[in-house]
């Protein structure tokens, strides 16, 4: 399922993970797939924020597209 994870990225390179979000109302077969939509919704709630100037309509608009926001979540480390 298409996920997004929002971070901040201190000096070390360390990221520090502030919440993340999936759409388990569309579900895919594989990596790839979720990937690109994962792209192509955040591009357009991007594109939102900009015309808006409203992080909130960006939040609105990602929540339209069936994303939530997902509770004690666990980043798994893929270099690691």
């Amino acid at each position: 399922m298409p996920s997004l994870a929002c971070f901040r990225e201190w000096t070390s390179g360390q990221k520090h993970y502030r919440l993340v979000l999936a759409n388990p109302s569309h579900v895919v077969d594989s990596d790839r797939e979720a990937l690109a939509r994962a792209t192509a919704d955040f591009s357009e709630a991007c594109r939102v924020d900009d015309a808006s100037g409203s992080v909130e309509a960006m939040g609105r608009h990602l929540s339209g597209r069936g994303y939530v926001i997902v509770e004690n979540f666990k980043v798994v480390d893929q270099d690691a």
